[in-house]
């Protein structure tokens, strides 16, 4: 198995996306060291006194082509770096403030690139958002029975302008990683930094991931000729000529990233004084007042004729929410 695997890693240097000679050598039936050891219910490809060395260039070739499902491995590890910031206005003169700042970093080590792997791979996590900054203030407008604009004591001048009562919430975080599920070949002369994405283009005629026609191996046309030094494109690559190679396409970039959160959530509050401690309050309240969307990643099947473009929003995305309430107090 190792053998096999460095001979996919030499193959792989030369030319990263199609090898005949291997294809051919990976179909060749050999000697099988597991011939007769499977239940007679067994595939006779994996029974026989021969098998095709493909079958054999697996983690776990004893196992035929069974699924095989690793769990609880006490390897994985993870890194969290963080520079934190936190200022706080206490009331005085009818305002509070507070806001945060976190600037971090959250690498992972507990999943394999390749599954010959015996090594995993360092990513930055696909739970990483480098900035979080959130900001909360409420303020009571100056207006009003004792405040510093009193009206003169006018009690329907007070009851009309006085009370009101401003809150915000104010939240920003920079998008997670794109994670790549599947390996997607680059095209000849591209290399990992050339891959770059606008995350908030939602154009229907632009990819999100900047140019990526002539950066990855897409589409479902015709068959992958790189020797000639054009774009690749093809299902008929992915289904026959992108076979037995070794992945080192990473699953995370952190110059790579989807949409962010950039949320502000408002309110407007009036209240109506009954007696000391007494009131009612009449509440005006919206969420995601700007109304900002949160894209998803871009499309990552290769094949697919929208590969690289925006087509849906996060399922946390919600539009502008506007309710009005009220509440008694006493």
């Amino acid at each position: 198995e190792q053998n096999i695997n460095a001979t996919e890693k030499q193959y792989l240097s030369t030319n990263p996306y199609y090898d005949a000679n291997l294809v051919t050598a990976m179909g060749t039936a050999v000697p099988n060291p597991f011939a007769g050891m499977f239940p007679k219910t067994a595939s006779s490809s994996f029974n026989g006194a021969t098998t095709q060395l493909q079958n054999l260039a697996v983690p776990y070739p004893q196992f035929g082509n069974s699924a095989v499902d690793e769990y609880n491995e006490p390897i994985g590890q993870s890194w969290y770096e963080a520079a934190m910031a936190h200022v706080e206005h206490r009331a005085s003169h009818g305002l509070t403030l507070t806001a945060n700042y976190t600037f971090s970093k959250l690498i992972e080590q507990d999943t394999r690139l390749n599954d010959e792997d015996n090594f995993l791979e360092t990513r930055i996590s696909p739970f990483d958002h480098t900035h979080h900054f959130t900001a909360g203030a409420v303020y009571e407008l100056p207006f009003g029975r004792g405040k510093e604009f009193s009206f003169g004591g006018n009690r329907l001048l007070d009851e009309i302008l006085g009370g009101y009562v401003i809150n915000g919430i104010y939240q920003f975080q920079t998008g997670a990683p794109i994670y790549w599920s599947g390996d997607i070949p680059l095209q000849p002369g591209v290399t990992l930094r050339d891959i770059k994405v606008n995350p908030r283009n939602t154009s229907t005629t632009t990819p999100a991931i900047v140019n990526a026609p002539n950066i990855f191996v897409t589409g479902s046309g015709s068959s992958c000729t790189p020797a000639a030094g054009q774009p690749c494109d093809g299902s008929v690559f992915f289904n026959g000529q992108y076979s037995f190679h070794y992945r080192t396409l990473p699953q995370t970039m952190s110059w790579v990233r989807q949409d962010g959160y950039n949320n502000l959530d408002a309110s407007i509050l009036k209240n109506f004084n009954f007696t000391e401690g007494r009131y009612f309050q009449l509440r005006f309240e919206t969420f995601n007042t700007l109304n900002h969307p949160i894209f998803a990643a871009p499309n990552l099947t290769p094949t697919a004729s929208n590969f690289g473009y925006i087509t849906a929003t996060t399922a946390n995305s919600l539009s502008r929410q506007i309710q009005l309430g009220g509440r008694i107090v006493f």
